[in-house]
């Protein structure tokens, strides 16, 4: 495809991590583009998000902000002065003590750490507008439905179109439309979502900032936006979603792997509620029952029997996306034609660490920028931007997908496990 025809904008389904930086790192370089998403734009997705500087540093080159600007900016505590500061220190559940602290210099809870909590809503409305205040330079529209596309007859184009009726004209289609891509599933019906082998459960706290911060909780999270902790074969990790002077969201999630591997299904919480998926079971309880009394504060306050009940909200589903070579360029790309997949459409990864959304944000400036380097070229430009693009994008997502998985099997270890890493760990400091 010739890129003589790039004065037709690029267009983006998905008004998430992934699409609104490619659009943010597309306007830097002037080149036109248009962000249509299904959701309404009062919508707020207040989870918090793991940033790592591999992944924001090239974004914020581009739009000429520091990285103090950005996490005073987006960070989960950005309201109260905060810098979004992530603890990494593994506790105990059972006794509270640590078990694997890593060292960090002091002040590093300021801006020096190479990863920060971002507040979700805060970092959509950076990426669409900038700092504050900013006019947005990109072109987001809301509550449209994305239904399908067709390559113009000439091949220099396509046409989204939508549930509204309206039908938009643009160069190329990228979708970035999450785990669950309605672009994907159309180009390529074969990708389906792999779930992985693990049970995950989440509930939203909501409190006032005093009672918050007299509680053993708010204690022991002062600066500190994630607090975890490890139990036998399962995991427990605290964040804080969102802070201000007058109240404070967080989140909890239990996490383990299924029973058994060989019969998945015969772990009663393996798969959600079939009747309603936003019902849990009565399963759940039973076993956070189980152990329960054995918990250290304050993991104990947190899942007790009352609290679990008024706070938990969702069974999460862990699942990852794989595409080959052949299905990105040879199918989506020129057979399909002109749909590129960036993102959770691509590469969806169990949630660990903010990894799925850090590759995101680099999909869209490096994607961006190879269409920009190649624009001068008439003839094959789009397609060598493409190729590229995936050239170097396939191995760091197989590479990611892999790192993923591994950790979050690796969490889940018999507490004694973690008792020995965290024994032998303390006599190697002894030594030394």
């Amino acid at each position: 495809m010739s890129l003589n025809h790039i004065r037709k904008p690029i267009l983006i389904i998905g008004a998430g991590i992934a699409g609104l930086s490619l659009a943010r790192t597309l306007a830097a370089h002037s080149i036109p583009a248009i962000v249509f998403d299904d959701a309404s734009e009062t919508r707020r997705q207040g989870f918090g998000v793991t940033l790592r500087s591999w992944g924001y540093d090239s974004l914020l080159k581009r739009a000429g902000v520091t990285a103090q600007d950005f996490q005073e900016t987006v960070a989960t505590d950005a309201a109260v002065g905060g810098h979004g500061y992530i603890s990494t220190t593994v506790h105990d559940v059972y006794t509270g003590t640590d078990l694997i602290k890593m060292a960090h210099r002091p002040g590093a809870q300021m801006v020096t750490q190479e990863f920060f909590r971002a507040n979700r809503f805060r970092l959509r409305e950076f990426l669409m507008k900038g700092r504050v205040n900013e006019r947005s330079p990109i072109d987001v529209r809301f509550q449209h439905v994305f239904e399908g596309y067709e390559v113009l007859s000439d091949k220099k184009g396509v046409v989204a179109k939508f549930a509204n009726g309206e039908r938009v004209e643009g160069s190329i289609l990228v979708a970035a439309d999450g785990v669950h891509s309605t672009v994907r599933k159309l180009v390529l019906p074969q990708i389906l979502p792999s779930v992985l082998h693990s049970v995950t459960f989440n509930g939203i706290i909501n409190l006032p900032r005093k009672e918050f911060d007299t509680t053993s909780l708010g204690t022991m999270m002062e600066k500190n936006n994630v607090y975890i902790g490890m139990g036998d074969l399962f995991n427990i990790s605290l964040a804080v979603n969102d802070q201000t002077d007058s109240e404070v969201e967080l989140s909890w999630s239990y996490s383990r792997p299924i029973k058994s591997l060989l019969d998945p299904e015969s772990d009663t919480l393996y798969e959600r509620n079939a009747e309603d998926p936003n019902m849990i079971k009565e399963a759940f309880f039973d076993e956070i029952a189980t152990f329960q009394p054995s918990l250290a504060s304050p993991f104990a306050e947190i899942f007790a029997s009352e609290s679990i009940r008024k706070t938990v909200r969702y069974q999460w589903v862990m699942r990852s996306i794989r595409c080959s070579r052949e299905d990105l360029i040879e199918t989506a790309w020129q057979r399909s034609g002109l749909v590129v997949l960036i993102g959770d459409a691509a590469h969806a990864m169990p949630i660990f660490a903010g990894e799925g959304g850090n590759h995101g944000l680099l999909d869209g400036v490096q994607l961006g920028d190879l269409i920009a380097e190649h624009s001068k070229n008439q003839d094959e430009g789009m397609n060598v931007a493409i190729q590229t693009f995936y050239d170097g994008a396939l191995e760091r997502w197989s590479d990611a997908l892999d790192g993923s998985e591994k950790r979050l099997n690796g969490l889940n270890q018999p507490i004694q496990t973690w008792r020995k890493m965290a024994a032998a760990k303390a006599a190697v400091s002894e030594e030394k």
